[in-house]
């Protein structure tokens, strides 16, 4: 990427989308990012205030992504398939017309075997409309996102161990509290997910961003909630859970969650801001956001812990800074003028009955389901605190290694959602048979091979 003068760049390529802003007229982006300037656009490029411009500096024998992904789409596309505009490094391929889609898989596998290149596609041999998508969604962001997540409440466990018996042992009774608590903010973005990726199916993109900007209003009301009645109720929560534990232990839990307590509102808005970014296929973002939160988490426990020795609060304060930061990236790009499912203040605050009951009818089942396993988890953990602070350590250990792995299951789900979604929307029940067998298949394989992993190691 280089700075170079708005006169001196035609015919070269954006490196970030150019927004314009007509009062009363047009407000949006008016060049994508990875455009080629043309001639013709120089003036209206200065017109709008921009005198120099980011773009992409092209190498010897490097190609621009956008570039590389013509080529690809020229060698895989056959006869009656149009391609998309090129879009971050990858075009969609469509139909031109009803008939029988046929595939060649040996070229397909040798495409897939390569690495940084993929092409995804429906089922070959059936039968397809004109103008439907012959493209699958790239799921392995998800698994990473998953990995990144389930890293923050490890990071914290692993660091906290150095402190003592103690505080490892408050840390991770807290911890299963703590998921039980955040199966419900991940419930309710399952809900939004789900309605937002319906409405994307069925072409209602106004629908969808309204669904999105309900799914954050409503995720703040229950974040708050939640994190007001555990700091107020924290004392009784931690004795009805875990019974007669000593002092020690007891200080060491009640200083974890307090902290961890006022994180629980921007978690619940990071996992809003994350299933709105999956429910248009671009789960990428929220990879990258967690490895940012992560980023911070770890230095921020480094420092706290082996630095300043603050002790349990040493691995509890970098666990409320990182997802404080965490939401708030997340939900500004989710506010972008340009993206998809811009959400606004007035698409948080202003809720609509229906959008809501839609979101709830998903949710609170979700929720429902998930906490009842969450909760024998935590009544598990009550009675094995019973036999002291070493038991209580080597349990910690143990969830560790479990939680590796349900991490492909974890982001499979995420997947399912929004693939077999956009396929609800799009009363295509066909597709939603295929693609739900075809996912589950791929978890159950994956799964076996990744806890196999943690047997054998």
């Amino acid at each position: 990427m280089k700075l170079i003068r708005t006169e001196d760049a035609a015919g070269q390529v954006l490196c970030h989308d150019i927004t314009q802003i007509i009062p009363g007229e047009f407000k949006g982006a008016r060049f994508r990012k990875g455009h080629i300037i043309q001639p013709e656009d120089i003036p209206v490029l200065l017109s709008i205030g921009k005198e120099n411009l980011y773009v992409w500096e092209k190498k010897p024998g490097i190609l621009h992504e956008d570039e590389a992904a013509a080529l690809l789409y020229k060698a895989a596309a056959g006869r009656n398939i149009h391609g998309t505009e090129p879009k971050e490094g990858k075009i969609e391929l469509i139909a031109d017309c009803d008939g029988l889609l046929k595939i060649n898989r040996e070229a397909l596998l040798a495409v897939n075997r390569t690495p940084q290149m993929m092409i995804a596609t429906i089922h070959g041999d059936l039968p397809v409309k004109k103008g439907q998508k012959l493209a699958g969604t790239r799921i392995i962001p998800l698994v990473i996102e998953q990995l990144l997540l389930m890293t923050v409440g490890m990071a914290d466990t692993v660091m906290v161990s150095s402190v003592g018996e103690a505080a490892i042992s408050g840390v991770s009774l807290v911890d299963m509290i703590n998921q039980l608590i955040i199966t419900l903010f991940g419930a309710l973005a399952t809900g939004g997910a789900v309605v937002t990726s319906q409405h994307l199916g069925a072409k209602r993109p106004g629908d969808a961003a309204k669904s999105a900007g309900q799914l954050v209003g409503l995720s703040a009301i229950l974040g708050v909630g939640v994190a007001a009645f555990c700091l107020i109720t924290r004392t009784a929560q931690l004795r009805l859970f875990l019974g007669t534990i000593t002092d020690e232990v007891m200080q060491a839990c009640l200083t974890y969650f307090t902290i961890t307590a006022l994180s629980f509102p921007f978690l619940a808005l990071y996992n809003a801001g994350a299933a709105i970014f999956r429910s248009t296929g671009n789960s990428a973002v929220s990879m990258k956001v967690s490895v940012i939160v992560n980023g911070i988490n770890f230095c921020g426990n480094a420092l706290c812990v082996f630095m300043l020795k603050m002790g349990v609060a040493g691995v509890a304060v970098p666990t409320l800074i990182s997802r404080a930061v965490g939401a708030c990236i997340i939900l500004a790009l989710a506010a972008r003028q340009d993206y998809q499912l811009r959400i606004t203040p007035q698409s948080v605050t202003r809720f609509e009955g229906r959008t809501v009951k839609s979101i709830l009818y998903i949710g609170i089942p979700s929720a429902f389901e998930n906490s009842l396993f969450q909760l024998g988890r935590v009544l598990v953990v009550s009675m094995i605190s019973l036999f002291g602070t070493v038991h209580i350590s080597a349990n910690a250990v143990a969830n560790n290694l479990d939680a590796v792995g349900a991490i492909i299951g974890q982001a499979m789900g995420l997947a399912i959602i929004t693939v077999v979604g956009r396929c609800v929307g799009a009363q295509d029940m066909q597709q939603v048979v295929y693609y739900t067998k075809k996912l589950m298949l791929w978890d159950y394989i994956a799964q076996g091979i990744a806890n196999a992993a943690v047997i054998l190691s």
